[in-house]
């Protein structure tokens, strides 16, 4: 029975992988209905297909959270279950983000708030495109995601020190953070894809950082020491989503959260350094 029980945390691992296995297949369709001439809104495939694959990659981020808790409830801690973790990880927060980044690239949802289509004989339609050579280089930078999100999860898996804080951004909370962004251009919100482009080699480089950055390993409710800077970032989460939802876009307050985290982060790596 105890050999049973201790295979429990592996199973919500697995079935963090599976999530983001089936998101990249949501992905990969969505793409598929774009080259069709499907109407637009109210039902719209691409942007259905989209959301199915975030909603997985959520579903994903529960599963991540419940392998863990049951593998300290359970006592079932494992050499093994530690690296599954990890390659669950790497799939999951690591390529299905990516691909999620590169199909929108394709469809240049980060320059138009919803694709911009014109179909003209019922068979075929126009689309505003990124020249040749700019969508060429912002779809290779998408690979730096899976790549740094791999070097990232290596360093964690040796590690000794991220007992109560993270080094760089966690793989998780990049995922988020490109979840939230595509959520809010869906939404209605206009960026640049060179601006994507830049914040995708930014994101990386700091998931691989030595920024000591906040985790929530609460060991009491008291607000002192490291929960102060956990209740401030709950706090903030907590504003920027009642601003976002009453200026009429909820989903911009996911990335905007993340950004918060990652400046509030600042402070605390200089108090951990000064404090231990």
């Amino acid at each position: 029975m105890r050999a049973i029980i201790k295979q429990i945390p592996n199973l919500f691992t697995l079935a963090n992988l599976t999530c983001g296995v089936l998101a990249i297949i949501s992905f990969f369709q969505a793409l598929g209905y774009f080259n069709q001439p499907y109407p637009l809104p109210p039902f719209n495939p691409f942007i259905a297909s989209l959301n199915q694959g975030i909603i997985l990659i959520a579903f994903a981020l529960v599963f991540d959270f419940l392998d863990g808790f049951s593998a300290k409830l359970l006592k079932a801690q494992s050499p093994i279950g530690a690296q599954l973790d990890s390659l669950a990880d790497l799939i999951t927060f690591g390529v299905a983000p990516s691909i999620l980044v590169y199909v929108v690239f394709q469809t240049d949802l980060f320059i138009n708030a919803t694709p911009i289509i014109e179909v003209f004989d019922e068979t075929q339609m126009y689309v505003e495109r990124l020249p040749s050579n700019i969508e060429s280089t912002l779809l290779a930078i998408t690979l730096l995601i899976p790549v740094f999100s791999a070097l990232r999860l290596a360093k964690f898996n040796v590690d000794t020190e991220q007992t109560d804080y993270f080094k760089g951004i966690p793989t998780p909370a990049n995922a988020i953070f490109w979840c939230g962004i595509i959520l809010t251009l869906s939404s209605g919100i206009r960026i640049n894809a060179i601006i994507v482009g830049i914040l995708i080699i930014v994101m990386s480089l700091l998931m691989v950082s030595n920024l000591k950055m906040i985790a929530f390993k609460f060991k009491d409710l008291s607000f002192k020491g490291d929960n102060v800077y956990r209740y401030l970032l709950i706090a903030g989460a907590i504003l920027l989503t009642i601003i976002c939802s009453l200026l009429g876009n909820i989903f911009a307050a996911i990335p905007l959260t993340i950004f918060f985290y990652i400046l509030l982060s600042i402070p605390y790596h200089f108090y951990k350094t000064k404090n231990g």
